[in-house]
């Protein structure tokens, strides 16, 4: 389905927006270092793993993201899981898989990974602005793309076991 000429132009100027929140997140987080927590989901559909690419970022990584003070890590994992690829999960769906420090542009955090295999091929919606693609990869394949660094730990463990 193509998307308008409108939608288009818009999607464009929410990526733009996003790389500045982004890019001042940044900047930030080297005056003022944080600490925080992120939830990241693998998705398995047989031996293919989904791999999504923020239109801010150069790297592809699981749907994923920081954890609210509010909410439970696997709620997180589940939330960011509906608003980036557009399905929804219960909690009891994920299993834990590891949990790692992370350190990416003086943030540190800890990152939790859930994931989920799946009997059917799910329905995958973007949004376009935050999301700029969502594809199904074999393991292999997947590591020879550029990672943010949780997700190719992750596969590698996955390849040696």
């Amino acid at each position: 389905m193509k998307r308008s000429v409108l939608l288009r132009t818009l999607d464009l100027f929410a990526r733009r927006a996003y790389r500045c929140a982004y890019l001042l997140s940044y900047a930030f987080n080297k005056v003022v270092p944080l600490a925080g927590r992120g939830s990241y989901v693998a998705v398995w559909k047989n031996d293919q793993i989904l791999l999504i690419k923020n239109g801010y970022k150069s790297y592809k990584t699981f749907p994923c993201g920081n954890i609210n003070s509010t909410e439970g890590v696997k709620n997180a994992a589940c939330r960011e899981l509906y608003e980036e690829v557009g399905f929804r999960v219960e909690p009891d769906e994920l299993r834990l898989a590891m949990v790692l420090p992370y350190n990416e542009q003086y943030e540190h955090q800890i990152v939790f990974i859930y994931e989920m295999y799946l009997n059917h091929m799910p329905t995958i919606r973007i949004d376009h602005r935050e999301v700029v693609e969502a594809s199904w990869y074999l393991r292999q394949e997947a590591l020879r793309e550029e990672l943010c660094h949780p997700v190719r730990i992750y596969l590698e463990r996955k390849a040696r076991n």
